[in-house]
């Protein structure tokens, strides 16, 4: 236990000596196997997350799958200052309590240190969001290229981002609910007024998107009710 415990803050010391642009936004991926419990986990986690600064983005349940599989039952953004912010939360020990209510209550997470390159307005703004979880096939693909594929149509690019560092604390034996690294290494979200508009847009523009991004799974997601899934959220 005790050298368990010396390799875990080794880990950290070395993630917070890395250099990862701010702020930073936690790219949350999460497969639920109690939605009830993780509204537990949401409630009960809000003062150590307050307290180092992180304030939720936006939050949103899957709809619909466009393309590809599934990546999560809930998409969910949220900024720190930097990223060693997240790690002093991490590394409180009344977060270690809290942590386990999140586990009983996730399934599988993916969860990596993301930077957004591309932000047009609130994100809160938005009910209706696609996104667009891609590897591109050039890395040097500049992050508002996929704007250009939504021109002259009813859907608008709002967030583009990409993962800076995963978060790599529990080695190599990796539960379900600990923090995988992203499958899709970027993200764009795009904004529509209502979802049939929505898939009606992206079918036509798949082709399109498939040649630019190279893996791609596109996804519909809806904002949820904040004030009863997590009620301490106060999205910016």
């Amino acid at each position: 236990m005790l050298r368990q415990f010396r390799k875990g803050r080794r880990r950290l010391e070395e993630l917070a000596r890395r250099p990862i642009p701010a702020p930073v936004d936690m790219l949350n991926l999460i497969t639920l196997r109690s939605g009830q419990t993780y509204k537990w986990y949401g409630l009960t986690v809000m003062p150590v997350l307050t307290a180092v600064g992180g304030r939720l983005q936006w939050l949103g349940y899957r709809t619909e799958s466009i393309h590809g599989s599934p990546q999560a039952d809930k998409l969910m953004i949220v900024r720190f200052p930097n990223h060693r912010r997240f790690l002093a939360m991490v590394a409180n020990p009344y977060f270690a309590l809290v942590n386990k209510i999140r586990e009983a209550a996730v399934e599988y997470f993916e969860l990596s240190f993301t930077y957004a390159h591309v932000r047009v307005g609130k994100l809160s703004d938005s009910d209706v969001l696609a996104g667009l979880h891609y590897n591109p096939s050039d890395p040097g693909l500049p992050h508002d290229a996929v704007a250009r594929v939504f021109e002259e149509g009813p859907g608008r690019l709002v967030y583009a981002s990409s993962e800076q560092s995963p978060i790599d604390l529990f080695g190599k034996r990796l539960k379900g609910s600990d923090p995988h690294p992203l499958t899709f290494k970027r993200l764009a979200l795009i904004a529509y007024d209502e979802e049939g508009q929505a898939r009606a847009d992206l079918e036509a523009r798949l082709a399109s998107l498939g040649e630019l991004a190279g893996e791609l799974s596109v996804h519909l997601y809806r904002r949820g009710a904040l004030e009863k899934e997590l009620p301490w959220a106060r999205a910016a």
